[in-house]
């Protein structure tokens, strides 16, 4: 490849009219002396005088070779630009990513993609189609990139309407991942146009009115799977009837008393209900009624808001004392799982009245997975409800058919917990842990402060061990075991725990016994080396699987 552009022609030389060193201070002294130049300088100064067109004809020359440089510099400029671009152009044949296929780019952009509950979900992309010609090919022409669409409040502007319509478009016949916060009856619009291709839909409205602006899709929604709909208050009388014919909508989750202003579609093809922000005895009572006609191996949700009960003990109140002092109806459920939440901030004694209120009031016969959690976790603990879940234990056949329970973000004591574990003897999977109150700064520590996994229970857990006058041992079928912990027990006792359990031959219909151990923040310590070699063999021969984290690390770290 030969070297483009040409050599000057021109050389360039000194000008021999430049004087020396001697001369000029000669000249320059002569200057500053303001005197009669001496008269043996008469002839020099009028031969010097001769001389002053040829020094105008060599600064014209000078003038002329920097004229030349200046285009050669502009010319070698150019050309050097040129020869980056092309070197760039040519190194990039032979990046690896020009031969990575189109799927797995896709499958790179798709992990791009927010959460469209917080995001606007365009601008990665666009920002991805600007990288090179192939990449905007393959954003622009791939829907599912394009399905997941979130409008708010400022729907309506130019941009965002651009943006929607854009993403409708570009989507083609891609189902839809919806998040509709915003009422712009041009955006809504938009997006009731395309109601066949709803799959994924979150809806939030503060007042049931807004949900009327949905009327258009309602018999148009084909495709539509999950819906969660969040209507905080209610101010029209006439009910939604927009979701009533959804016939392929599997899992419903409803924000606020949501059952009060909407019809929702039949019971027998739903899968999976949450109702969540329940602060009202009315909204208890409808979603316990809602529960009582699930399907058989169901899934339900409560989700109690019980941060309004935080007030002043002057204030007046009439909801939250009526929720606190309310028991519910007998309600007898056939669903599979039933999860509790308490959500924001709470008093213990008030989780504690109404989980046990409420559980006191079930009946649920083919339960087998039941968990409890707080979204606030660890500044807020759940106590546990024992009175109450006793008390549903013993009218369901929670001995028979609970497999699942799930107390890690729940305050329970070792009594407590060995007196409900011997009310779930065929319990597979058990999830507990230690507390610790959280420092904040000058004020009061939020949280328990709690030691439940001691050696004494984890001897109670260990295979061929009576608890008292129980003869059977405690739990036999389990599986699997997590905790969170302080690793305040002995190490010999925890391998005795896991020796007892393990899986002599594992197979598919029997797999190895699990323990996942996350050590909480400030109580990370190494395991005995003689234990620790011990539990890697086990997990070799796959007989058991015990991992320990640290909870205070993002990463993880095996003994296993």
């Amino acid at each position: 490849m030969s070297r483009p552009g040409g050599q000057l022609k021109t050389p360039f030389g000194t000008s021999p009219l430049l004087p020396d060193a001697a001369q000029s201070e000669h000249i320059l002294s002569l200057l500053r002396s303001y005197s009669e130049p001496p008269s043996n300088m008469e002839a020099t100064l009028s031969s010097l005088s001769d001389e002053l067109e040829r020094y105008d004809d060599e600064i014209s020359r000078c003038e002329n070779d920097i004229a030349a440089l200046r285009a050669r510099v502009e010319q070698a400029s150019l050309e050097r630009v040129t020869l980056e671009h092309h070197l760039h152009k040519c190194r990039s044949l032979l990046s690896p990513i020009r031969r990575m296929p189109p799927q797995v780019l896709t499958s790179v952009f798709a992990l791009l993609k927010p959460d469209i509950k917080y995001d606007d979900t365009i601008v990665p992309l666009l920002r991805l189609s600007h990288v090179c010609a192939r990449w905007y090919t393959i954003v622009t022409e791939t829907p599912t990139l394009w399905d997941s669409i979130a409008i708010d409040q400022n729907a309506g502007q130019e941009n965002a309407m651009m943006s929607l319509s854009l993403s409708l478009e570009r989507s083609g016949t891609a189902p839809l991942h919806l998040c509709i916060c915003g009422t712009d009856p041009g955006a809504l619009s938009l997006l009731s146009n395309q109601s066949d291709r709803w799959r994924d839909v979150r809806i939030i409205c503060p007042l049931s009115s807004d949900l009327h602006r949905l009327s258009s899709v309602a018999g148009k929604l084909p495709s539509l799977q999950i819906l969660d709909i969040c209507c905080l208050g209610q101010d029209d009388e006439n009910r939604v009837d927009i979701f009533a014919a959804a016939p392929r909508l599997r899992v419903l989750r409803i924000t606020g008393d949501v059952l009060a202003v909407s019809t929702i579609p039949p019971l027998e093809q739903l899968r999976s209900i949450c109702c969540s922000n329940l602060h009202t005895t009315e909204a208890l009572i409808r979603s316990l009624e809602l529960m009582s006609r699930m399907l058989h191996g169901t899934t339900f949700g409560i989700e109690f808001f019980l941060a309004n009960l935080l007030h002043d003990e002057d204030e007046d109140n009439d909801d939250a004392d009526e929720l606190l002092n309310f028991e519910p109806p007998t309600t007898t459920s056939n669903i599979r799982h039933l999860s509790m939440e308490i959500t924001e901030y709470f008093a213990p004694q008030h989780c504690i009245l109404v989980l046990n209120n409420t559980l006191k009031s079930l009946t649920l016969p083919y339960l087998s997975k039941l968990s409890f959690s707080t979204t606030e976790y660890p500044l807020t603990q759940i106590h546990w409800p024992h009175t109450g879940f006793m008390a549903c234990a013993h009218r369901s056949s929670f001995q028979t058919t609970l497999e699942s329970f799930l107390l890690k973000k729940v305050v329970i004591t070792d009594v407590q917990l060995l007196a409900c574990l011997a009310a779930v003897p065929s319990l597979q999977h058990l999830s507990i842990g230690d507390h610790q109150t959280i420092p904040r700064g000058e004020e009061k520590a939020y949280g328990v402060d709690y030691h439940l996994i001691t050696d004494s229970l984890l001897s109670k857990l260990t295979l061929g061990t009576t608890v008292g006058s129980q003869q059977q041992p405690l739990i036999p079928n389990l599986r699997t075991l997590e905790c969170n912990s302080r690793l305040k027990f002995d190490d010999g006792v925890f391998l005795d725990l896991v020796l007892s359990r393990r899986t002599v031959q594992p197979s598919t219909d029997t797999p190895p016994f699990t323990c996942e151990v996350e050590c909480l923040v400030g109580h990370c310590r190494e395991i005995d080396s003689a234990v620790s070699a011990r539990l890697r063999e086990l997990r070799v021969r796959r007989e058991v699987i015990v991992r320990f984290s640290a909870g205070d690390l993002s990463d993880q770290w095996y003994l296993t």
